[in-house]
């Protein structure tokens, strides 16, 4: 019997909270223009990460992405490297140099 007051006690006090007012300014800003530029997808993944292999090679995401794409959006993707300071010279050289020389 005491479990289903403090169930019936607990839906009570769940229906009478509510989420807060959000106010321009507080939680959010207005921009006075909109961004300007071509629109571009950027993806940031790491070569030592396996949910990175899956969500590429497996599920194939980015192929799925592109073609779901508006007609010349632009998509990059950049390496994230987590190695510590050989990291800086790793990513250039496991990207295809296409990172070469965006750091010196």
């Amino acid at each position: 019997m005491k479990k289903i007051w403090l169930a019936l006690a607990g839906m009570v006090l769940a229906f009478s909270a509510s989420a807060a007012q959000i106010s321009d300014g507080k939680q959010y800003i207005t921009l006075d223009k909109p961004v300007a530029g071509e629109p571009q997808v950027l993806e940031f993944f790491s070569f030592y990460c396996p949910h990175c292999y899956q969500f590429e090679e497996v599920l194939h995401v980015s192929d799925n992405v592109k073609k779901k794409l508006p007609e010349g959006t632009k998509m990059t993707k950049y390496h994230v490297e987590f190695l510590g300071p050989l990291g800086k010279d790793l990513t250039p050289g496991m990207g295809g140099g296409d990172g070469a020389g965006r750091r010196r």
